[in-house]
């Protein structure tokens, strides 16, 4: 059974592989912000909705809409993008452990940075130097999901067809 679960740093492709390898495997596709919005249903944006609830209030959030997705979809095949911060969020990634094929979509930190940016700065880097911000937790955070993944994806100089055959043909040699 293919579950499938794209992780990476925020802007690193997650949503937009996703959406090409579920159409290539014939999966059912979902966003963890987009589960998160529907739930959160006065929230417009993740932005708003973080910076309303705090980092703390958010993880909450994100751990409602993920453990709902998977209880809905317990005995289904899929393919789920989470958001860039969930490898933090500790009890939603117990919620991950089992039956499930765990991709890190890794890429350059200053490209990541340059998208992130594009439309401003996000409440989670704000402060005197928001470029150093996005370093420290991109270290953090690509090791702990380097730690946690089951496949280490190197998406530098590929576009998201190519990841996705990557990610198919990892998939394929399983079987």
């Amino acid at each position: 059974m293919h579950r499938i679960i794209l992780s990476g740093i925020k802007h690193s492709g997650k949503s937009t592989i996703g959406w090409d390898l579920s159409s290539r495997l014939g999966l059912y596709f979902a966003d963890l912000d987009d589960l998160i919005l529907r739930d959160a249903e006065k929230y417009e944006t993740i932005r708003e909705l973080y910076r309303d609830l705090g980092a703390e209030g958010f993880q909450e959030q994100e751990y409602i809409s993920l453990q709902h997705f998977l209880q809905v979809n317990e005995n289904k095949e899929f393919v789920l993008s989470l958001g860039g911060g969930t490898i933090e969020n500790k009890k939603a990634v117990e919620l991950m452990s089992e039956n499930v094929s765990r991709y890190f979509l890794d890429a350059l930190a200053d490209d990541l940075y340059k998208r992130i940016i594009k439309n401003g700065i996000p409440p989670f880097l704000e402060g005197d130097d928001p470029y150093k911000n996005f370093e420290l937790m991109y270290e953090k955070r690509s090791a702990l999901y380097r730690e946690w993944a089951d496949y280490d994806i190197d998406t530098r100089g590929k576009n998201p067809t190519e990841i996705s055959s990557v990610i198919e043909s990892i998939i394929t040699d399983q079987t």
